[in-house]
């Protein structure tokens, strides 16, 4: 099987909101910073079977960050 006839055969979609209270983020110190997101799956009824998962990322538009160049470090 391949995954997209799986998602066809699906009857039920849910959602879940990110919960960021849920994180524990270490910072090495680096400016890059993994980040973690956590789903509470509780709700879903045991007897049920995941067959497929999707993760759709959205992101809002900063409009200071388009009209401002980054910042190299470099200036001085």
């Amino acid at each position: 099987d391949y995954p997209e006839r799986s998602t066809s055969r699906a009857n039920t979609v849910r959602g879940f909101h990110h919960e960021e209270h849920m994180e524990e983020l270490q910072s090495d110190g680096s400016q890059e910073t993994p980040l973690r997101f956590v789903f509470n799956l509780s709700g879903i009824p045991e007897e049920e079977l995941i067959s497929t998962a999707e993760l759709r990322i959205y992101r809002q538009q900063i409009d200071d960050a388009i009209s401002d160049p980054p910042h190299t470090g470099d200036e001085g």
